[in-house]
């Protein structure tokens, strides 16, 4: 259950019972189509892009108010262990969204924001609820080994091609639930048109630079868009 003492913020009152009711009707959502809730034999798993959350990044972030974090929370809390993408560099909003409206059962883990802007200085996080999952103080972050890295355009020079990094790297964290110890990694990465593309066996590297898809990204930004202002649509769940 998740706290929802903030709601008292919400001005005027005919907005603040609006809320109240999206609200209920999103409880209920999630009701219809999550079953073995709080089972102690299940734990439910999810991943959520909620798209540069916090301050930070490009354009300062998306800064959520009051009642956009009472549904993502409400969201949140039908699982026990959410990967979340797109968490910008300022990590108050995370911090708000868990202290204040998840509560003290949840904690959370991210990573570093990496060098340069092509990561456009976003992290990855994991968002758990401790009494059902615990961390295994194990956690880190994937990159390409030498020789293996991918050749494209410099990110300061694209007329020049370089060896390359993630520019996000895949987040790996190490967790508990019951008698069950696992791993599990979270990433982001951009949709891409595949363009030919050359495996070098001398300098092991892979050559030929795939070019950003216009069509995918634009489909993604009006899905997220979709996503933010219904604030009740269901993460990816696995």
């Amino acid at each position: 259950m998740t706290m929802i003492y903030r709601i008292r913020t919400i001005k005027p009152k005919a907005h603040r019972v609006f809320v109240a009711e999206r609200l209920r009707a999103l409880k209920a959502s999630i009701a219809a189509q999550i079953t073995d809730f709080g089972a102690s034999t299940c734990m439910r798993l999810a991943t959520w892009n909620l798209k540069h959350f916090g301050k930070g990044g490009r354009d300062s972030g998306h800064f959520r108010d009051v009642e956009p974090l009472l549904y993502i929370a409400e969201i949140i809390s039908a699982f026990d262990l959410v990967a979340i993408q797109e968490v910008n560099e300022n990590l108050d909003q995370l911090d708000e969204l868990v202290s204040d409206y998840l509560g003290p059962e949840w904690d959370y883990v991210v990573t570093d924001t990496t060098e340069g802007t092509a990561g456009n200085h976003e992290r990855l996080a994991f968002v758990y609820r401790m009494p059902k999952v615990r961390f295994e103080k194990v956690a880190g972050e994937i990159v390409l080994p030498r020789g293996q890295k991918i050749v494209g355009p410099e990110e300061e020079n694209p007329d020049a091609e370089g060896d390359l990094q993630f520019a996000r790297t895949p987040f790996v964290v190490a967790f508990q639930s019951g008698w069950l110890r696992f791993k599990i990694c979270t990433g982001i990465f951009i949709t891409a048109e595949p363009r030919r593309s050359t495996w070098s066996s001398a300098g092991g590297k892979l050559t030929g630079w795939p070019r950003p898809c216009r069509t995918a990204r634009r489909r993604s930004r009006r899905a997220t868009r979709r996503i933010d202002l219904a604030a009740g649509a269901m993460p990816t769940t696995s």
